[in-house]
């Protein structure tokens, strides 16, 4: 299936088709970020997919640690909020989930630092936009996400968000 798949892939686009590893895919977007944001700055680069979740620390265009975790977005909506309901105990139970899932990574990440943490992501991008909707300034710290969905959780600004990208 995956080669009829690529087959018909490559006679649509007319171009060669290739499927990346998920370490190839967090270096590519530490690579992209990198160059875009420029500086030799030690960073973390976060990128939550739908599926996975790539995490890549380096220095400058030079990568130190790279993950790809099958943690996403869309993975974790269908396993933990599949009832759409936004409860505690839904909360609750997908952080401890993401939680092992960073276990074994964590200490590694944590042994190459960073300064600063970018995150390249639709998923990203949606938090911030929640959060200048609320009047937040477009930098995200650890204080102003919790702030952000404890508020989007009463308000219409996820609806909003999401209504407008469709």
């Amino acid at each position: 299936m995956r080669g009829s798949f690529l087959a018909k892939a490559q006679e649509i686009l007319g171009t060669p088709v290739q499927v990346i590893s998920g370490e190839e895919e967090a270096r590519l977007i530490y690579q992209g970020v990198a160059h875009t944001t420029g500086g030799a700055d030690q960073r973390l680069v976060v990128d939550i997919g739908g599926a996975s979740t790539e995490l890549v620390t380096g220095t400058g265009a030079q990568t130190t640690s790279l993950f790809s975790l099958s943690m996403g977005c869309v993975t974790w909506l269908e396993r933990y909020f599949a009832d759409r309901s936004l409860t505690k105990e839904n909360f609750d139970l997908a952080e401890a989930a993401a939680r092992e899932v960073l276990l074994p990574v964590a200490d590694v990440l944590r042994y190459h630092g960073w300064k600063v943490c970018v995150g390249a992501s639709g998923t990203v991008q949606a938090l911030q936009e929640i959060m200048m909707a609320q009047g937040m300034d477009e930098r995200i710290t650890l204080a102003k996400p919790p702030a952000a969905l404890n508020s989007a959780l009463s308000s219409a600004d996820v609806w909003k968000s999401w209504r407008s990208k469709a």
